[in-house]
């Protein structure tokens, strides 16, 4: 989980390494000088880099001697495209772009330009674009997902779904199952907004662990 925050990747995305990784659990204590991370105006351009996740990268290699290498992958992937039923997107009555971070609506809704996510299924989304969505939809669905819709602009949309809750913990009771009414994701990206996630194969950037120790106690 530490290094999903501090490469920008997902979970699929690192390979490799002890089994240790995916188990034991750590307390980071870490504090920046006052000027280390200087305030920014507005959203970090994507080729921008995070330099507080830049510091705890060097963390990781300090602290857990991890050694890491990238590979390009040919993996399986989604491509997002708009399904042969039609689009059923709301477009944006306002397309105004965000410039700074947006103010909480006074009846407590999705701010514009933002995104609220309930991992139980629910997502809505405020004057958004697709390539915001996304990403959102990788982490969701377990692969990749890659904007093929053509779709320019912002777009308002309330998307809920029977979400598929994975494996229990080792040692927890297996739980009921689920009597969700809702549709599974796929079917309800379909019905509710008219797009599709179809399986192709496509170039995904990996993160290779070569090396990594635990840490010894400060």
């Amino acid at each position: 989980m530490i290094m999903i925050a501090a490469f920008g990747v997902r979970d699929y995305q690192i390979l490799g390494g002890p089994k240790w990784m995916e188990s034991d659990r750590w307390d980071i204590e870490a504090k920046a000088a006052a000027d280390t991370v200087p305030a920014t105006a507005g959203p970090r351009g994507p080729s921008v880099p995070d330099r507080g996740l830049l510091m705890v990268r060097s963390l990781l290699e300090d602290r857990f001697r991890l050694k890491i290498h990238r590979e390009v992958k040919d993996a399986p992937i989604y491509e997002l495209v708009i399904a042969k039923s039609g689009l059923k997107l709301k477009s944006s009555v306002d397309q105004a772009p965000v410039v700074n971070t947006p103010d909480i609506p006074p009846d407590g809704g999705t701010p514009h330009g933002l995104m609220r996510l309930n991992p139980r299924g629910n997502l809505e989304g405020n004057a958004v674009p697709l390539s915001q969505l996304a990403p959102v939809l990788s982490d969701l669905s377990g692969r990749l997902v890659v904007d093929k819709t053509g779709l320019a602009g912002l777009y308002d949309f309330k998307l809920e779904w029977a979400p598929d809750l994975g494996p229990t913990a080792p040692g927890v009771s297996e739980p009921a199952p689920s009597a969700d009414p809702r549709a599974s994701l796929f079917t309800a990206i379909q019905e509710r907004l008219g797009l599709k996630l179809e399986p192709a194969r496509g170039p995904l950037e990996f993160i290779v662990v070569d090396s990594v120790d635990r840490p010894s106690d400060n």
